[in-house]
């Protein structure tokens, strides 16, 4: 049975992009014949996969790695992992919109998944039917493959990373919303990258000054986040003559990110969600990368300080080899998980943490707590800190909700 990755959701349509050269007669579990493992190079149950009810049969799944198997032998140098596609060479010739669109699948989704608390989501690796030959660009989902991560709001499976962007101005930056997004990523095993764009209209200047709640200059939030390990990328947008006139010297280090960094970062097949606020040049930076797809550009209200909305629907598009999806722009996430999983996914708290009195502290109220040592020596962020007791009040409430 074919084996293809969502691209698309559409009012209970799933544009799927077929895997060449994969199917599930091609897959198996023993060696010399198809060979389906997990992650951890234990080899995958059965079970554990999940099937067209809905039903995950197993606790713990890790996405498979599908080795493909050519005349009955499998070709190590080819594997399709989540955020990988067998198509290696997008970055040589990359799609046109309308090649891209023309091998996409129309799917419906069983509905038998109806009755189970699975939904497909844009990223799943699924197998599916085609309807017939006479129709062999419509289809059925017939199963979904493990998840190896999932993201709620953009609703979203199997990223690799998430590029989170934020204008440095207009909208004004919300550093609550930038860590919420960054603790979800964490807590959700995807590696963020950080993207601040707009740099031109503060003139280029690393001593700006920025309208967060603590004030930060340009350089100042870039040394923090760096420092935490995130990689932080500031760019602008604007067409390179404008740049030129505007910014100076710094207009070749603007080209090499837009040219040589991010490119970089999706080379391989690699799944990437560009997720943020409206308005903050999401779209403008995936057409920037992408010249052949053009997608529709918001401006921001000079009443309101928010983007106008202009993705509607969630959406992979092929760019530079990889494949980025383009999402919905938000202000705000709801996190879940416990206070623990929280606690991991602060990176500058992990390196204090063992220090501390208590094997199972927090970092809030207990005696003998390093990370709260650290904070006092300057250490760590002192916004980062209070955002983190924001978000484990929300955490603390949100079970006591659960039991009322």
């Amino acid at each position: 049975m074919p084996i293809g990755v969502i691209h698309r959701s559409l009012s209970g349509f799933y544009d799927v992009y077929p895997l060449s050269s994969v199917s599930s007669d091609k897959l198996s579990h023993t060696e010399g014949t198809e060979t389906i493992r997990a992650a951890s190079d234990k080899p995958l149950q059965p079970g554990d996969a999940i099937d067209a009810f809905g039903v995950k049969t197993s606790e713990e799944t890790t996405h498979p790695v599908e080795t493909i198997v050519q005349e009955g032998r499998a070709d190590p140098a080819r594997t399709i992992t989540p955020g990988r596609t067998a198509d290696s060479n997008e970055a040589e010739h990359p799609l046109t919109e309308k090649a891209y669109m023309a091998r996409l699948i129309r799917t419906v989704a069983r509905g038998r998944f109806r009755k189970g608390d699975l939904v497909p989501l844009v990223g799943d690796h699924v197998e599916f039917s085609k309807l017939g030959p006479e129709d062999d660009r419509m289809g059925r989902i017939e199963r979904i493959l493990p998840r190896k991560n999932e993201l709620v709001r953009p609703p979203l499976a199997n990223l690799d990373a998430l590029w989170i962007v934020f204008a440095l101005t207009e909208p004004t930056l919300s550093l609550k919303v930038l860590d919420r997004m960054l603790v979800l990523a964490e807590m959700q095993h995807v590696s963020p990258v950080l993207i601040l764009t707009k740099f031109d209209l503060l003139g280029c200047r690393p001593v700006a000054q920025l309208k967060t709640t603590p004030p930060l200059t340009v350089g100042a939030l870039q040394a923090i986040y760096t420092s935490i390990g995130y990689p932080v990328h500031i760019l602008s947008l604007q067409e390179k003559h404008v740049l030129s006139s505007s910014c100076g010297a710094w207009a070749a280090e603007n080209e090499r990110i837009l040219a040589e960094t991010l490119p970089s970062l999706l080379a391989g097949g690699r799944y990437v969600a560009v997720a943020g606020p409206s308005g903050v040049g999401k779209s403008t930076l995936i057409s920037t990368l992408s010249p052949n797809f053009r997608l529709e550009r918001g401006e921001v209200s000079k009443k309101t300080e928010r983007g106008r909305h202009t993705t509607r629907v969630v959406s992979f598009i092929p760019v530079a080899g990889g494949w980025v999806a383009d999402t919905p722009g938000f202000t705000s996430l709801e996190l879940s998980g416990t206070p623990h999983d929280l606690a991991a996914a602060m990176p500058e708290f992990l390196l204090y943490a063992p220090s501390c009195r208590f094997r199972a502290c927090l970092h809030l109220h207990e005696p003998g707590c390093a990370v709260k040592e650290a904070l006092a020596r300057g250490e760590i962020a002192h916004h980062r800190y209070e955002h983190y007791v924001q978000f484990a009040q929300e955490l603390h409430e949100k079970e006591n909700m659960r039991f009322r």
